[in-house]
């Protein structure tokens, strides 16, 4: 390794030979003055002459990784080598000197140059930014005169607006060209000592300008953004109108409100800015640079903060009304749910038959449900009333409206509730006074089928009509008076019981109905089933009677007849047929009884017909025998006057 290094150092010694021999040369053959013009040669040489420096520090390193002997031939050598360095760096030290002054004499002939250009390069920007400046700050005085349109000034104003921001460019050009410029400035300066009139006068110049160009752009950019800010706040929508009384509408109304709470806070930032950049202009300039810019400070600063007031009193109002409104809502609902679902369970239509003890518990329970939700309608009708002076609300009228829809709804049921409770209370009454009116009639139809005897008794002629004039359920006039006294009641209690269909449900009650109507029926039934029995009895009673009667007339007008007949013709045999008229009158006579014995043949035999009919009807009467005697006497009598007048013929003859 150290062998390796001793060759290595040994290389690099011979190579540091060559390399002085060569730069003593090149020094030798350098010539600096101000005749060079070649800057970038000369700070080659420059360059070239530093690097020879850096010679002692490479021999002090390599040094000391040799042998004592070569350390020694080395440091010999490197004395020799310092000793042509020492005179090489006072040569090339010389040389330095020279070189520099050169390079610095031509430097600032350049840097001269290249500030002018910079100068100029500034004031032509810095021109044209003043010229754009004067003209923006005169439009910015005009806006407004004379203008009648206020879209069209708002549109001028936000072309002015977008060209001052546009403009925001240039003043940064200018900015940067006069940095350049002192920058230049301040070097020169430092080369020449610090102290130069005309670098001064061109860096205050510079600076001024730049100062003036900063002043006059910051205060027409205050300006525009004051008057963005005002044109701002003028769009704002801070006393919106009235909403529509729901609960949705006020959440809508909220979100848009929180987007202006938002907005407002999004700008707050930017008007404490252009209130702090306002106010440093204040400070620092006269009343003339800045024309109106206090008045609008204050303007905007009122008006933000009366803004953010109003947004917050907005928002206060619509949170204040929004649980109030769903509270209305929610009770407005459920009232109409409470009596549309009440009435449907009161109305019949569409439900089971139901008993009136199912329907009387219905309507207790819905009576004692209106109790309990009378207050609920309270709150609600006191809502809606308050809700209704709200001046954040529109169209409060229908508020109104709907609490009155709601009263009304629940009113109706209520009457209907006590409508229905009545009308069953009525029913319970007649229906109790039916039932036991039908009872009654019952047990009176039932004693009167009693007491009606399985066969009808076998009567004389005198005890006939006594059937008609007794007293008594088995009597017919007993059974019309008793019709009598209930058909007026039945009547109206089968009318009440077809109300109560109507006015309680077709449906309603319809099992208890058909109890009763079952009743009515059976009632009915056997009503009829014991008057047709005893109107078919009377009616067979009076046909017998009518039928003993005239039997009993016939009898006795036959009777008379046959009496005085039979005197005739007994007169007629007495008296001598010697004389020819009184056999004539005889004979005449006897034609005429002949003629009545037929004519009285007829009725005879009705007669006989009606005794035998009475007889077969009634054998078990009383007057059976009395009949057949009469039948027997009317035959023999006929025969005998028959006789009689055959007898009284012949002797006449």
């Amino acid at each position: 390794v150290v062998q390796h290094q001793k060759s290595e150092c040994s290389q690099k010694l011979e190579d540091l030979n060559v390399w002085l021999a060569g730069a003593a040369g090149v020094l030798a053959s350098q010539r600096a003055g101000p005749e060079s013009g070649d800057v970038d040669a000369l700070q080659d040489r420059q360059k070239k002459l530093k690097a020879i420096r850096s010679v002692e520090e490479f021999l002090a390193e390599k040094g000391e990784s040799l042998s004592p002997e070569e350390k020694k031939n080395l440091q010999m050598a490197l004395r020799r080598l310092k000793e042509q360095y020492t005179t090489l760096t006072d040569s090339a030290n010389t040389s330095l000197s020279e070189l520099d002054m050169t390079i610095s004499t031509t430097e600032r002939l350049r840097k001269s140059e290249t500030l002018k250009d910079e100068l100029t390069k500034f004031l032509q920007e810095h021109r044209t930014l003043g010229s754009w400046l004067e003209q923006s700050e005169q439009e910015l005085r005009s806006l407004g005169e004379g203008e009648t349109d206020a879209q069209g000034l708002k549109n001028r104003q936000e072309e002015h607006r977008k060209d001052v921001i546009c403009h925001k460019a240039d003043l940064r050009f200018v900015s940067i060209s006069g940095q350049k410029v002192l920058d230049s400035v301040q070097g020169a300066l430092e080369q020449v000592g610090g102290s130069d009139p005309s670098l001064e006068s061109i860096k205050q110049l510079v600076s001024d300008k730049l100062q003036d160009a900063n002043h006059r752009y910051t205060t027409l950019h205050t300006k525009e953004g004051l008057k963005g800010l005002l044109s701002w706040l003028d769009k704002l929508v801070l006393n919106p109108r009235p909403v529509k009384p729901t609960a949705q509408a006020i959440q809508d109304a909220l979100t848009q409100n929180q987007k202006l709470r938002q907005e407002l806070l999004s700008r707050q930032g930017s008007v404490e800015a252009t209130r702090d950049s306002v106010s440093k202009l204040l400070q620092s300039s006269d009343s003339s640079t800045a024309p109106g810019l206090h008045g609008n400070l204050d303007e905007l600063t009122q008006r933000y903060a009366a803004a953010q007031a109003s947004q917050a009193e907005r928002e206060a109002e619509l949170k204040g009304l929004l649980p109030r409104l769903e509270s209305y809502e929610r009770l407005g609902t459920d009232l109409q749910v409470f009596t549309q679902s009440r009435l449907k369970a009161l109305s019949p239509v569409g439900q089971p038959d139901r008993s009136m003890d199912d329907y009387r518990q219905t309507v207790e329970e819905v009576k004692s449900e209106l109790n309990q939700e009378a207050g609920q309608l309270k709150s609600f009708c006191s809502l809606g009333t308050e809700l209704s002076q709200s001046k954040a609300l529109s169209d409060t009228q229908s508020l109104l409206d709907h609490v009155k829809d709601v009263t009304d709804e629940f009113t109706k049921l209520e009457e209907n509730v006590n409508e229905r409770f009545a009308a069953i209370l009525a029913c319970d009454q007649r229906l109790h006074q039916f039932r036991g009116l039908s009872g009654s009639l019952v047990r009176w139809l039932q004693t009167a089928q009693d007491q009606l005897p399985s066969k009808e008794a076998n009567l004389t002629t005198e005890g006939v009509p006594q059937i008609n004039g007794s007293a008594g359920p088995s009597s017919l006039n007993g059974i019309h008076t008793c019709k009598g006294e209930l058909s007026p009641r039945l009547d109206p209690l089968q009318l009440v019981c077809h109300a109560w269909l109507i006015k309680l449900g077709t449906r309603l009650g319809l099992t208890d109905l058909q109890q009763e109507s079952v009743t009515i029926s059976d009632v009915n039934a056997r009503y009829d089933a014991l008057g047709s029995e005893l109107k078919e009895r009377l009616s067979r009673q009076q046909a017998s009677l009518e039928l003993r009667q005239k039997a009993r007339q016939s009898i006795e007008v036959l009777r008379s007849w046959l009496s005085d007949r039979e005197q005739s013709l007994k007169q007629g045999q007495t008296t001598s047929p010697s004389k020819p008229e009184v056999v004539r009158a005889q004979t005449q006579q006897n034609k005429v009884l002949l003629s009545e014995l037929a004519e009285h043949s007829g009725k005879v035999e009705e007669l006989k017909s009606t005794l035998r009919k009475l007889i077969a009807d009634n054998p078990d009467s009383p007057e059976a025998d009395a009949w057949r005697q009469q039948l027997q006497e009317i035959g023999t009598c006929c025969s005998s006057q028959m006789f009689l007048l055959c007898s009284q013929k012949v002797r006449l003859l």
